[in-house]
């Protein structure tokens, strides 16, 4: 093989191996805890091929399953901090086998609260699945969800 050529090569696998992950890298590399129920760092990416697309912590969003069950239900939606305005757009749920679900974004390491309208009632309540609920000031309780991250995120603007 020609010496030029050799060189040639060598430069150009140089050219195209991955840079080391200094922390200076503006939210790329490993360093937070992207998993369910990690606690996400500011300014850092999940390692890993199937993460999510590259975009800045605070443009990401994780989609969250909510869930009801209950007996005789003709209607469900959700409410919640998360939505623009927050608490006036309702997210519909889809019924199976006598279980709601809803699929709704969460911004990436925020704290939501939320609350469910059973049959188009004008009285919301709180998640009986989840025991974390806070205080809505008005003499009733709200669920809540805190520092949101997942595996797998999307990007918003």
């Amino acid at each position: 093989m020609d010496l030029g050529l050799l060189v040639l090569c060598v430069a150009a696998a140089l050219a195209c191996a991955p840079k080391p992950y200094t922390g200076a890298e503006d939210d790329q590399g490993p360093g937070d805890a992207g998993a369910e129920g990690g606690a996400p760092d500011a300014g850092t990416a999940d390692a890993g091929p199937d993460a999510g697309p590259v975009c800045p912590i605070a443009n990401r969003s994780c989609n969250h399953l909510f869930t009801y069950s209950a007996a005789g239900t003709t209607s469900v939606n959700v409410h919640g901090t998360f939505t623009s305005p927050a608490w006036t757009v309702a997210i519909p749920m889809a019924e199976d086998g006598g279980l709601w679900s809803a699929t709704a974004p969460l911004p990436w390491g925020a704290t939501v609260q939320y609350d469910y309208q059973v049959n188009e009632a004008s009285t919301w309540i709180p998640d009986p699945s989840n025991p974390d609920q806070v205080s809505n000031n008005e003499g009733g309780e709200n669920s809540e969800l805190t520092n949101i991250s997942c595996a797998t995120w999307s990007c918003g603007t």
